[in-house]
């Protein structure tokens, strides 16, 4: 059945009639606490590839910052006369929505707030995707809310539901490259070392940052490195690329097991070593109750996404 809207909503063609903007820039925290900027290259079908030029950024890693910059302009026209959604004594908001249904994330930020004598707006937002909280993609939502009902006895074709979406501004997806390790990876040039180790070394899971203690470590003079050297199109192995992410996890956590480490995970902090391994049970669905059970379920989730890695 065709869904028919009881009240008036504005498509995106109206709010181009705004002269609604939307500027966006990327940034991450690097490890010096140095914010970076990423490049975007929008590409078909509204969708924005965000990356760094030497591949170091991993979303799952450090997170994302996303600074926005609005500009929308003759605001009077939304109330009432004409085209207009909403009553004149109304307030009208503006939200941006961010969602990744795999990882079961969503975050819903307002940007400001119109009202019939509002004046043309430019006004600036900062939303921070923490570390651990997605992969792949970001859908993004730009929407108008009906903030606050009028006090009057409303019109017919006026929504008077607080919280009521009045139509969508702008709506894309932002993709991310760089994501496959679930960890930081570093190259060494070692000519009689292994080709690759896992290291760790922390004193509290809970406060211990991830990033700052945990590593894989990759040996380019290794034999077999062209196995791992996504550059090389044709030796390039995903599948031992799979094998070498899943002893190195399973390594890890193998050792919290051991140590009785995997639990009380409301008591980690931001980027730790434990919200890592809470982020694996909850969006991956690791199952740490035996270790066997951690290596069956790491390797099914590893498994799944081979192409990704």
């Amino acid at each position: 059945m065709k869904h028919i809207s009881l009240f008036k909503k504005l498509d995106s063609s109206r709010f181009d009639e705004l002269g609604f903007q939307l500027k966006s820039t990327y940034l991450y925290k690097d490890e010096m606490n140095g914010l970076t900027i990423l490049s975007s290259e929008a590409k078909e079908h509204d969708e924005i590839f965000v990356s760094s030029k030497d591949d170091e950024w991993v979303i799952e890693q450090y997170g994302l910052i996303i600074d926005y910059s609005f500009h929308i302009g003759r605001c009077k026209t939304l109330f009432e006369k004409g085209e207009g959604v909403a009553m004149n004594d109304s307030a009208l908001s503006v939200y941006i929505i961010h969602t990744n249904p795999e990882n079961r994330f969503r975050k819903s930020d307002k940007v400001y707030t119109i009202y019939e004598n509002s004046k043309d707006i430019d006004v600036t937002k900062s939303i921070i995707i923490p570390a651990n909280s997605i992969e792949e993609y970001l859908n993004v939502e730009v929407v108008l809310v009906l903030e606050k009902k009028s006090s009057k006895p409303c019109l017919p074709q006026f929504v008077e539901v607080d919280g009521s979406i009045l139509g969508t501004i702008k709506e894309y997806k932002l993709s991310f490259r760089g994501q496959g390790s679930l960890f930081p990876i570093v190259e060494i040039s070692k000519p009689d070392s292994p080709l690759w180790n896992i290291e760790f070394d922390y004193d509290d899971p809970d406060t211990s940052q991830f990033v700052d203690c945990v590593k894989l470590v990759i040996n380019k003079d290794h034999k077999d490195y062209r196995y791992l050297d996504v550059k090389d199109e044709s030796s390039f192995c995903s599948r031992l690329l799979i094998e070498i992410m899943q002893s190195s996890i399973l390594q890890l956590l193998l050792h919290m097991l051991d140590e009785k480490q995997l639990n009380g995970f409301d008591l980690a902090t931001h980027g730790s070593i434990k919200q890592f391994v809470n982020y694996l049970i909850e969006v991956k669905d690791l199952d740490i109750s035996t270790a066997k059970s951690i290596s069956d379920s790491l390797k099914n989730y590893l498994d799944k996404h081979e192409g990704e890695i």
